[in-house]
């Protein structure tokens, strides 16, 4: 008789030691495992297969406080059921049907906790379906509340957040435009030609050296302004002209090469 029960107590070991690798199996999925917590309670490690075809959590716990909230409360009931919703409902019911209720706390009578331990589930094979958490009570009138909504796919996150999620990645943010390479811009070692772009001028200046001449003008065309003590003035097809202030004689000017007056130094 010992002998039988030994055996017994073996084989209850290696049926629970054999479940519990197929919940760490299916735990390590496709998708997950996520702890998602919500009001009162979370669902922990819930994790889904490739199809998926098998879902499992660790466990799913509630905490209720409700009892005696209600002035001539004569009774506290309350109950909270983990299932899937209906096939078709992209949301969750307030009330499961019993066919596809996952786990159930039973009726509890006063405030406390209930947890489900790990549990693992059949799936249809195609992502899309919806694992609910519902309480229904008596302490406030009678009533039923969905507590939490997860969408079975790769995200594993509420309908809401799914439909968000499609709409971000439907829409990504533009990539940001490269800046535009600047336009050429210089002077040729000579002091005699002057290059913005393809375009090519006549580079003129009076009464100041050549260093200081590509100085100026490179200041003028880069910033757009007036140099220091130097005042600017456009001329045809992108040219210009910058004479010192009070002193016109003196100056840099860079215009399209026709009608070249003899060069002044």
């Amino acid at each position: 008789m010992r002998r039988h029960r030994l055996y017994r107590g073996l084989g209850a070991l290696f049926l629970a030691a054999l479940a519990a690798a197929a919940f760490a199996a299916l735990a390590a999925a496709a998708a997950g495992p996520v702890d998602r917590p919500f009001p009162g309670g979370a669902i922990s490690r819930l994790a889904i297969n490739d199809g998926p075809t098998q879902g499992s959590f660790a466990d799913v716990s509630y905490r209720y406080e409700g009892c005696g909230a209600q002035a001539g409360e004569t009774a506290c009931t309350w109950q909270v059921d983990v299932g899937l919703a209906p096939e078709g409902f992209e949301l969750c019911p307030s009330t499961l049907e019993a066919s596809r209720t996952i786990w159930s706390s039973g009726e509890q009578t006063a405030d406390g906790t209930v947890s489900s331990g790990p549990k693992a589930f059949a799936l249809r094979g195609s992502p899309g379906q919806v694992l609910c958490v519902v309480i229904s009570q008596t302490a406030s009138g009678g009533s039923s509340a969905v507590l939490e909504a997860i969408r079975i796919d790769d995200d594993l996150v509420s309908p809401v957040e799914a439909i968000e999620l499609k709409i971000v990645r439907a829409s990504p943010p533009a990539a940001p435009a490269s800046p535009s390479p600047p336009t050429p811009f210089f002077v040729d070692p000579d002091c005699h030609a002057l290059t913005i772009g393809t375009t090519r001028f006549v580079f003129l200046y009076k009464q100041i050296g050549c260093r200081k001449a590509t100085n100026l003008a490179t200041m003028a065309h880069l910033s757009g302004s007036n140099p220091g003590g130097y005042r600017c003035s456009a001329k045809t097809a992108g040219g210009m002209r910058c004479s010192r202030e009070g002193h016109p004689r003196k100056y840099v000017e860079w215009r399209l090469p026709r009608n070249v007056p003899e060069r002044t130094r």
